[in-house]
């Protein structure tokens, strides 16, 4: 059955944002309960359920209740073949058809009719303004007030014949070819094609929690005095500009010896009351030849405070107890894995991901902790 009144109401809804909405899809059921469309060029189907949104009001009118069920739980409910990436994309696993947004401002910004096409393996990939079909699963997009006026500003990566497991590798080959092949001459700044979520107006700032701010007594010697030691202070200010954990970490290692001075300054002690020098070299040598991660487990045994960045990482399942020991080996771990090369077989490298294919990363919550640990050892020893 097709309500003709809410399919009116719907075609006069989507008459700038999917002009050709009438024509572009089947339509197989439309009524007070539910919407089942075939989008023809795909030949993918979406049905959508709205049966527990009470009419009557608002944005629970007749379109409204449809529009509004567009939502990951409700689509992925009623279409098994339907896997929704939140905010970003979608894959149908009967007709294999794949839809990605993609951003490239250096590239799109200034050439919006930008289309490519490219043929990789049995996989048709097209780069493109977004499909109707994207255009409904993701119709909340345009009521953001930063959408704009229209979706021909943004492109979405489109893959026909791609296999579910094969999507994150072939979208990885496509952003290199696009960047290697189509970059303009002028590009902005750390700019480069990403698949990424759909950003609403006011998601591109970051919260920074004013207690946190209110609790910086720690640093209030660094408004009287000079500080220290200025390296780990320059290599701090520059991971906290890109959110480089390698940055954060080094900061951590340069107090590996100075977190020794206790024992450094017993050594020259010993040599000054006995003059053995001898015996001096061979204690600064054992010193400098320990392990790094025997290094690190001594530094985070001595920074003050340590357990609440414990408790930190156990809350977010980076590790199952509150022992320094085993925080210090994870932590440890998680350095090896974005250091190491591959030919380094001894460690696990973690390999650059797409972020939306891997919502169990824990990554954003160990640069949480090295920056926190940064900061940790720059009030204490700075």
């Amino acid at each position: 059955m097709i309500d003709q009144k809410v399919l009116t109401e719907l075609s006069e809804e989507f008459k700038r944002l999917i002009p050709n909405f009438l024509t572009e899809f089947n339509f197989h059921r439309l009524d007070e309960s539910k919407l089942v469309v075939e989008h023809k060029e795909t030949k993918v189907t979406v049905a959508v359920n709205y049966s527990y949104i009470i009419p009557g009001h608002n944005l629970h009118s007749n379109i409204g209740r449809v529009l509004t069920s567009f939502k990951k739980e409700i689509i992925e409910f009623e279409n098994k073949a339907l896997a929704i990436y939140r905010d970003c994309g979608f894959h149908d696993k009967k007709q294999n058809y794949s839809e990605f947004l993609i951003t490239y401002d250096s590239l799109f910004y200034f050439d919006s009719s930008f289309v490519e096409h490219y043929m990789i393996g049995d996989i048709i990939a097209e780069v493109s303004e977004p499909s109707s079909l994207y255009r409904l699963i993701f119709n909340s997009f345009a009521k953001d007030k930063g959408f704009g006026d229209e979706w021909e500003s943004h492109k979405t990566v489109k893959l026909r014949g791609c296999k579910f497991a094969d999507q994150e590798k072939t979208l990885q080959q496509i952003l290199f070819l696009i960047a290697k092949y189509h970059a303009p001459e002028y590009e902005f700044i750390a700019d480069y094609p990403t698949i990424v979520p759909y950003t609403n107006h006011g998601e591109d700032t970051k919260w920074n929690d004013p207690d946190d701010r209110l609790d910086n007594s720690g640093f209030d010697k660094f408004l009287y005095s000079p500080v220290k030691y200025t390296e780990p202070i320059s290599l701090y200010n520059k991971a906290k500009k890109l959110e480089d954990p390698i940055l954060y970490y080094r900061v951590l290692e340069y107090f590996f010896i100075i977190n020794k001075k206790l024992e450094i300054k017993k050594s020259i002690e010993s040599y000054n009351n006995a003059d053995n020098i001898d015996a001096f070299i061979i204690e600064m040598s054992a010193l400098y030849r320990k392990e790094e991660s025997e290094l690190l487990k001594n530094l985070l045994g001595n920074i003050e405070g340590i357990g609440n960045q414990i408790d930190y990482a156990k809350q977010k399942g980076l590790v199952d107890s509150l022992d320094v020991s085993t925080f210090s080996t994870k932590l440890y771990e998680y350095r090896n894995s974005i250091v190491h090369s591959k030919y380094d077989t001894k460690f696990k490298i973690n390999v650059p991901i797409i972020e939306i294919f891997h919502p169990e990363s824990k990554d954003g919550y160990w640069i949480e902790v090295l920056r926190r640990l940064a900061e940790k050892v720059i009030v204490q020893f700075c």
